[in-house]
């Protein structure tokens, strides 16, 4: 285990961290697959899903007993402690980027009252509580998967008088031949939920992972078909949050006025839940590579946080989330874990090298 003092959760419980945790990263990366497809945006999930269910596969593998200990397995404890590093590093950057976009949006939400930085701060104390209780962390995955997901229901069904079927089709063949691109912009998100691997799974039951990523990819085809349809590619890219546009106006009488209250509302708890993820990836991580120095982790989390606080407007905010992040995400998130199985499978032969915890792989 990284740092080898972890107490492990359920198969079950990472996936329902990891999922509801890219929930509010592919909210953030929506106008990459737009910016590349347009009308033909919503297939890009679906182009990507064959990849995903290999993901799932090689994560399996990869982070049974956690990211670090999946490297060293694979690499060795030179190389995989160096790709560690290089985790722990990216994390960091992803933890301050992914933190200011949280505040920039709770700012927005509070209609300018009080300051980014109070956001900030608040923030990360709650990261830094949510990372320091790993079953009140699970449990609170748990609930605020299963509001994402009733959410999620609701704002594609609320969604349906607003689609413009004029927005979708037809399809030209310039914009089929970029959907691979947008394909590579939803694979980019396996950048963030790499990190949910530092989360080590016990030995009980293993449920089979690819449905996940099944539900994941086609939750997000469902979300892009709507806001397109609803606003047109060209209007979706103007917009900085287009999901929340789409239920503007809307209520439920006898249960809410404002539908884009409700939906903010959601997001920002998955956002904690993403903050979470890297926020204990990051510091896993550092214990696995300095065990000596654990509270290092800790100080290094606050560093990024403030770091974000000092990202210069939201201009560099988004060519960090939106340029920067999703080329970093695809290595970190695909390359290096797949090539890493795929070295553990030639090595599954020589002696002393494990390439398997045994039983069967997710």
């Amino acid at each position: 285990m990284d740092g080898g003092r972890e107490k492990s959760v359920s198969q079950r419980e990472r996936l329902e961290l990891t999922v509801t945790a890219l929930f509010p990263a592919a909210v953030g990366l929506m106008a990459v697959p737009v910016a590349a497809a347009g009308r033909g945006a919503w297939l890009a999930p679906i182009l990507a899903l064959p990849v995903g269910v290999w993901l799932c596969r090689a994560w399996g593998r990869l982070g049974r007993e956690g990211l670090s200990a999946g490297l060293r397995r694979a690499w060795g404890p030179f190389l995989g402690g160096a790709f560690s590093w290089v985790y722990l590093a990216w994390g960091l950057f992803l933890l301050a980027v992914s933190a200011r976009r949280y505040a920039d949006r709770l700012f927005s939400a509070g209609r300018g009252d009080g300051s980014r930085w109070l956001f900030l701060l608040v923030t990360l104390g709650l990261t830094l509580w949510l990372g320091r209780r790993r079953g009140a962390f699970a449990r609170t995955g748990r609930l605020f998967f299963l509001a994402t997901g009733v959410t999620l229901g609701a704002v594609l069904l609320l969604s349906v008088p607003s689609l413009r079927w004029e927005n979708l089709l037809p399809l030209w063949t310039d914009e089929l031949a970029w959907v691979p691109a947008g394909a590579l912009g939803v694979l980019s998100l396996a950048g963030y939920g790499v990190y949910g691997l530092c989360l080590p799974v016990g030995d009980g039951a293993r449920p089979r992972s690819w449905p996940w990523a099944v539900w994941s990819c086609g939750a997000l085809s469902a979300l892009l078909l709507a806001v397109v349809g609803a606003f047109g590619p060209a209007l979706t890219l103007e917009m900085d949050e287009p999901l929340l546009y789409l239920l503007k106006g809307v209520g439920v009488p006898g249960a809410f006025q404002r539908g884009e209250a409700v939906l903010a509302a959601i997001l920002a708890l998955a956002d904690l839940i993403l903050l979470g993820i890297l926020e204990h990836g990051c510091r896993s991580l550092w214990r696995a590579a300095l065990p000596k120095w654990e509270k290092g982790g800790t100080a290094l989390v606050v560093l990024a946080f403030l770091a974000g606080g000092l990202i210069p407007g939201r201009e560099m905010v988004l060519f960090f989330s939106e340029g920067v992040a999703p080329l970093g995400n695809l290595v970190l998130g695909v390359v290096l874990p797949s090539v890493a199985v795929l070295t553990m499978g030639r090595q599954k032969d020589e002696p002393g090298k494990a390439t398997s915890c045994g039983k069967k792989e997710t």
